[in-house]
């Protein structure tokens, strides 16, 4: 949610994959089997497996590809898109493109990069588990996501690996003096814009395992019962009550609906602006009547909102130093992993992979 660039449906993929360690996005989980220092990216037990590329050090299986190619359509499925008919040879291509990135910035990874990751994911998953309030929810948005927390735990070390040796290779240095100039120069970038908490119930007309729309008779089912839960709550019954019964989000349901985080203005507009345009037009504890959207039909109710103000420097400081270490990442990436391909001897053994062309990703630009 946090990401407003619009990009294309290529792009949005490499958002998700070949640039995932350096941009700091999850993306598609791991399920490889752990070690005492959590393994390499995409690492697999035992029997002989068909290579479709390899390098110094590391080879990649079609099984591992494929794996990886599963989660990334789940991935974009539980977001309600699905990949364009006749491209699967240019998805494998740019997956394969990530998983070479990753193993080539682990076989350079050094001893302290890894225990520094592993901190750094077992920090996270305290995090997480702190703004979760309690295990239980902790695992339910894990399982949500589809992840398990191992699962969690190793991409967190696998992208952290990656970012720290994108680092020490490109020699990324940011100062204090850095971070202020940026800060003072890009004003609109630290106005925090009016934001709400909300509580909502969401009666989905896609397949949540597939992305696929329901159909028209099934959509219609659901509509009644989202208007039947609205006819409940606008005659007394509690908002968090009808939620708990009603809504398939799963990641809220159980908390009555509740939203952890608030949601800027601005942050839905393009994915759903038809939720924005409503929910910002709703006062305190005000509810919606139902509203659709391409994910399904909601019902919503404003719990709190918070006017548009300036963000302190001393609170985006660390957010603004790690938007210039990436991009400096960004600046050399490129070139870097061409040099890493020739020094580690990567080759793409899969003839019709080899004869993919990834299409160039433009600059992020200074």
């Amino acid at each position: 949610m946090k990401n407003r660039i619009t990009v294309s449906w290529y792009h949005r993929i490499l958002a998700v994959t070949v640039t995932a360690a350096v941009s700091g996005a999850i993306g598609v989980a791991q399920t490889s089997t752990p070690s005492v220092t959590a393994p390499p990216p995409g690492s697999l037990t035992n029997v002989t497996k068909k290579i479709v590329a390899k390098g110094k050090g590391f080879e990649i299986t079609r099984e591992e590809l494929d794996d990886e190619v599963i989660r990334l359509k789940a991935d974009l499925a539980r977001l309600g898109r699905t990949i364009p008919e006749g491209q699967d040879m240019l998805i494998d291509r740019t997956v394969l493109e990530n998983l070479i990135q990753l193993k080539m910035l682990w076989a350079k990874a050094t001893t302290n990069e890894l225990e520094n990751a592993r901190k750094v994911a077992a920090e996270r998953i305290e995090a997480e588990k702190k703004d979760a309030g309690d295990e239980e929810t902790f695992q339910r948005r894990l399982k949500a996501a589809g992840l398990t927390e191992l699962q969690f735990s190793n991409r967190i070390v696998e992208l952290t690996v990656a970012e720290l040796v994108l680092e020490r290779l490109l020699g990324v240095k940011v100062t204090d003096d850095d971070v202020k100039k940026f800060y003072n120069d890009n004003p609109d970038q630290f106005e925090k814009p009016e934001s709400v908490r909300i509580a909502h119930i969401l009666l989905l007309t896609r397949d949540p395992a597939t992305g696929a729309e329901l159909s028209e008779s099934e959509k219609e089912a659901k509509l009644k019962k989202a208007q039947g839960a609205l006819n409940r709550i606008k005659n007394g019954e509690d908002f968090g009550k009808v939620a708990k019964e009603v809504s398939e989000d799963p990641g809220t349901r159980d908390q009555g609906g509740v939203i952890s985080n608030a949601i800027p203005k601005g942050q839905l507009a393009s994915g759903l602006p038809e939720f924005e345009a409503v929910v910002f037009k709703l006062g305190t504890n005000e509810v919606s009547d139902v509203i659709t959207t391409r994910l399904g039909y909601h019902i919503v109710k404003v719990l709190e909102k918070e006017p548009a103000k300036m963000v302190e420097l001393e609170k985006v400081s660390d957010d603004i130093k790690r938007y210039l270490r990436r991009r400096q990442i960004q600046a050399g990436a490129a070139k870097l992993f061409e040099d890493l391909k020739k020094e580690l001897e990567v080759q793409i053994v899969d003839e019709k992979l080899k004869e993919v062309k990834l299409p160039e990703v433009p600059s992020s630009g200074g």
